[in-house]
């Protein structure tokens, strides 16, 4: 299996491939969410994750205070 990045536009068509073809069913699906300074935004962003992630890692990249 190669390895590809994923930009923006692509991240739906995806999503939608999973939604279909209920591929998701046969995977753990994680997500990593970096975090610089996001306190008051973190819950927002998870909040709006599809329900078919299994996991989700929020990464604290060098927040101050």
């Amino acid at each position: 299996m190669t390895k590809q990045i994923l930009y923006k536009k692509e991240i739906p068509e995806l999503i939608r491939y999973f939604l279909e073809s209920k591929a998701y069913r046969e995977h753990t699906i994680g997500v990593v969410v970096p975090a610089y300074n996001e306190e008051n935004q973190i819950q927002d962003t998870i909040e709006t994750l599809p329900e078919f992630v299994d996991k989700i890692y929020v990464v604290d990249d060098g927040s101050t205070g």
